[in-house]
């Protein structure tokens, strides 16, 4: 969290040492996280999108499947 703080993408709102604390993203903090997630659309859809190599679809398919079936 410290390093999250010194580079101004979190603030803890209730900073006190040994209590929990509620932390909340920056400014700057949205706007990394929606790079980071355009980011990672991109890969995935290199990965294992349309026109990726056949067993990496499957790969992808088969990861989603296990994430969203009922148990």
């Amino acid at each position: 969290m410290k390093a999250l703080r010194t580079a101004g993408l979190v603030r803890d709102d209730t900073a006190r040492a040994g209590a929990a604390s509620t932390i909340t993203l920056t400014h700057e903090g949205h706007r990394t996280l929606r790079e980071a997630m355009e980011t990672v659309g991109t890969v995935d859809e290199l990965l294992f999108g349309a026109d990726a190599d056949p067993v990496r679809r499957r790969v992808g398919e088969a990861v989603r499947e296990a994430f969203t079936t009922e148990r």
